[in-house]
């Protein structure tokens, strides 16, 4: 197993291997890098290009010097759990631990889980690139509790309204607060109806992508 401590930028997995800045993003099915070749898991690495620029926008939105934008294409060759307690990651396999155990659907690079939303049934990429959760705007209802200042890659810095809409996952409930997706987002309608963000993903959670799980363990009724 191979850990590495990491820090928690808003919300999201910031850590460093082969002397890089690494950004955990299960939201991209792809790995970016400003470099040519990266070291990885005991491998090489030949990541794809940046060319829609989107290390540049998250280095400024997280003022770290991002060289990697670890995506699910190499997610998938391990089982990971973040520990947001301990602040480590851990790839390999671990002892089993309990939690929510949701299995893991879709298309290979950008999997979704499927839960429902005030009763009626949803889709939601689980994104460790996102702070909050957020939806496509027809799925939000009931007046706004408040605002959200928030950034994404490409979207930069924004605000969103958020709203407390009761999420039903297996056997357990939540009372999350959701965001508008931005409109840089819009496409990902076509695969989920939003995404779920690292709020409901502590104290820990457990990505087996190969194995297409989710492990979460959260709590019941948890307000995230």
């Amino acid at each position: 197993m191979q850990s590495y401590e990491f820090e928690d930028i808003a919300g999201t997995v910031v850590f460093r291997a082969d002397n890089r800045w690494v950004l955990l993003d299960t939201g991209s099915p792809l790995t970016f890098a400003a470099c040519r070749s990266w070291n990885f898991l005991g491998r090489p690495r030949e990541p794809a290009p940046d060319i829609l620029g989107v290390l540049a926008s998250v280095r400024e939105l997280l003022d770290r010097r991002l060289e990697v934008l670890l995506g699910c294409d190499l997610l998938r060759e391990l089982p990971f759990e973040i520990d947001w307690e301990a602040h480590e990651v851990r790839f390999g396999d671990a002892p089993g631990r309990g939690g929510l155990r949701l299995p893991l659907a879709g298309p290979q690079g950008l999997p979704f889980v499927r839960g429902a939303l005030a009763g009626e049934p949803v889709r939601l990429i689980p994104d460790t690139g996102a702070g909050i959760n957020y939806l496509v705007a027809e799925r939000l209802r009931g007046p706004a509790a408040g605002v959200h200042r928030d950034f994404y890659p490409l979207a930069g810095r924004f605000e969103t309204p958020v709203h407390r809409i009761p999420l039903t996952l297996g056997e357990r409930e939540f009372t999350p607060s959701w965001g508008k997706l931005p409109p840089v987002l819009d496409p990902l309608r076509l695969l989920a109806d939003g995404i779920l963000g690292t709020t409901l993903m502590r104290p820990r959670v457990r990505f087996d992508l190969a194995g297409r799980e989710l492990t979460l363990e959260a709590a019941p009724l948890a307000v995230a």
